[in-house]
């Protein structure tokens, strides 16, 4: 089978694991036997150009502009598999392109300006509710009334050129599948299929040896880092790893606790950082899609303490994998909860991690809605 995955990379100044998910079901799909090739653009390279906020700018509020629809007919593929057209593809192209197209939603920018249906500290669906033009007068995008104007805009673009064209429409969890089909009163034709794990298992330690807790993520508001700290009890050891616009004042709120702020490290290098800790802490205060830190952590028999906001917490609570906590004291028991019992914590994220977010799963499951699409399309 012949597969473009179109992706527009974000910028390395802000790390997505968005990027690595793409990269990594590429080598997965190639790995299979498909001919895969990653249509791209890159902001880090995009943003040399003189013209490129200009540029940017008029290609979200249009939907026209650039476009892999060249490459597209050069390679001539079965299916192409948008992943995120935002900033550095134009969206009207879609409509244009005679053969399927499957859209993974890996965020809520398709309703939200922001992306994540987070606002001043709370879950906000205005725009559904009242208008896209709520964006601008809140500045969701960049704390800027004019940068949010053209992503504003381009909502209704977007549900029309992307989602509707599309053949299928993958989420990959069930908590956000759950959220998207309420904002779109149900209209949506998807399938869940989380993103896969890479089955790679280093530097795990055996549970009785194992110490301390771990954090991992971008230092933003919505990520809950800052709660986190302020209710981290004293005596219990945590790493937060990341970086970010929070970076300074988390760590002069670190300092009276023992908790260390480590900075961001290569993919790699985390797998086997992760293994020697109790348990990931997730303090996310937004309805997460699919975090990928939740599946490296139960890929290395980690339990999961999740913020009772953030769809994880719904999960763990579901699956015997970890506890949820809403405040300074259900956090400190939580802790005490999973260290008591941390063998039986630990195997149940582990066998969780493989009965549903192996490679193979997610192989299985991804071809399976490609041969679907291709049988209809052929009459079969």
């Amino acid at each position: 089978m012949r597969i473009a995955l179109v992706h527009s990379f974000y910028s390395s100044q802000q790390p997505s694991g968005e990027n690595r998910v793409v990269e990594h079901q590429a080598e997965l799909l190639a790995g299979a036997g498909h001919a895969v090739e990653i249509v791209g653009r890159s902001t880090d390279e995009c943003e040399t150009s003189p013209l490129y906020r200009t540029r940017t700018t008029a290609r979200v509020a249009s939907g026209i502009g650039a476009n892999p629809l060249r490459r597209l007919e050069q390679l001539k593929p079965d299916i192409v598999h948008i992943h995120n057209l935002f900033p550095n593809f134009a969206t009207r192209w879609v409509r244009s392109w005679g053969g399927p197209s499957v859209v993974t939603l890996h965020n809520y920018r398709s309703v939200c300006s922001r992306a994540d249906l987070y606002r001043q500290g709370h879950y906000c669906q205005e725009c559904v509710d009242f208008g896209d033009h709520r964006a601008i007068v809140h500045a969701c995008y960049r704390n800027s009334r004019l940068a949010t104007l053209p992503v504003a805009v381009s909502r209704a673009s977007f549900q029309r050129d992307v989602l509707q064209a599309a053949a299928a429409i993958v989420t990959t969890s069930t908590p956000s599948d759950a959220l998207l089909q309420r904002l779109f009163d149900g209209a949506l034709r998807t399938t869940v299929i989380p993103n896969p794990g890479s089955d790679t298992v280093e530097g795990i330690h055996p549970v009785h040896a194992r110490s301390g807790w771990i954090a991992m993520g971008r230092f933003t508001e919505e990520k809950g880092f800052t709660e986190l700290v302020h209710d981290w009890p004293h005596g219990e050891s945590l790493s937060i790893v990341g970086s970010g616009p929070l970076e300074s004042e988390l760590k002069q709120f670190a300092i009276p606790k023992s908790i260390s702020i480590e900075p961001s490290m290569p993919i790699g290098d985390l797998r086997e950082y992760i293994g020697k800790f109790k348990g990931l802490i997730f303090p996310s205060r937004w309805i997460e899609v699919a975090p990928q830190v939740v599946v490296e952590a139960m890929q290395a028999g980690l339990p999961v303490i999740a913020y009772e906001a953030n769809g994880v917490s719904e999960l763990v609570a579901q699956t015997g994998t970890g506890l949820a906590y809403r405040d300074s004291h259900s956090l400190e028991q939580a802790l005490i909860g999973v260290t008591q019992d941390l063998d039986r914590y630990s195997s149940a994220a582990r066998n969780y991690y493989r009965s549903h977010w192996t490679a193979q799963i997610w192989l299985e499951s991804i071809t399976r809605l490609y041969d679907q699409i291709l049988s209809a399309r052929s009459g079969g």
